[in-house]
């Protein structure tokens, strides 16, 4: 939100920090529900995720086709 960046714009500075600030809270409760949150930062969280928790999953579309995603990557960064 620099005055010298190419797209300066205070509305949107201000959404993409509260729906930020929101993804993060929601997935501070979300390790707090499963694991121990350690460390709470902008941009993701880090946590203690209990033994046997789902590393990967594989997600199918209704196309047919599918992918292999890293769960706790995707969902805590």
């Amino acid at each position: 939100m620099r005055k010298g960046a190419r797209w300066y714009s205070m509305e949107m500075a201000a959404m993409v920090t509260h729906i930020g600030s929101s993804i993060i809270s929601d997935a501070f409760i979300f390790v707090n529900k499963v694991g121990k949150p350690l460390e709470l930062d902008t941009d993701g969280i880090w946590g203690l995720l209990p033994t046997g928790f789902p590393e990967d999953i594989k997600l199918k579309f209704k196309d047919g086709s599918s992918c292999n995603m890293s769960y706790p990557c995707s969902v805590l960064n």
